[in-house]
């Protein structure tokens, strides 16, 4: 039962180390790309929180340099953040949220979950100490899905 949960803990681990790489790339693309300034800064907030987090796990020991890391795949499509780059739209960046909202979403239900049921200490702190940023993050783009749903 302990080996199930340790591997479930650390499969959990490398989704969410996958899911920070994807959406960092796409944030940092997608912050210097949309014309609202409103909308840049959450997405630039949205990526500086991913690229910290990174950067915690690396120092907890939890994940080796990212430039030497060959990146794992994200296997569900409704996960990928790479898939939206091509869709987002500079003038309507809001048409990509409803999408972005579930990706967030996700990733807070996966942060809490490492927070609670990984077996390493430094993992766990790091995920307590980035949950609330997380939570945040998932509630800019619940708010810009909203406003999505207000031009269409």
């Amino acid at each position: 039962h302990s080996v199930l949960l340790l591997q479930f803990a650390l499969g959990a681990l490398d989704l969410l180390v996958a899911q920070l790489r994807d959406g960092l790339d796409f944030y940092r693309f997608a912050q210097h790309r949309t014309q609202d300034r409103e909308v840049s800064a959450a997405f630039g907030l949205a990526a500086e929180v991913r690229g910290l987090m990174l950067k915690d796990l690396q120092r907890a020991g939890a994940i080796g340099d990212p430039s030497r890391e060959q990146p794992i795949p994200i296997d569900d499509p409704a996960m990928r953040y790479a898939d939206l780059r091509e869709r987002l739209d500079a003038t309507h960046p809001e048409l990509v949220a409803t999408e972005l909202k579930k990706r967030e979403a996700s990733l807070a239900q996966l942060v809490e979950t490492l927070f609670k049921s990984h077996p390493a200490p430094g993992v766990r702190r790091v995920m307590k100490n980035y949950f609330p940023r997380v939570k945040h993050c998932a509630e800019m783009m619940r708010r810009l899905s909203h406003r999505g749903d207000v031009a269409a």
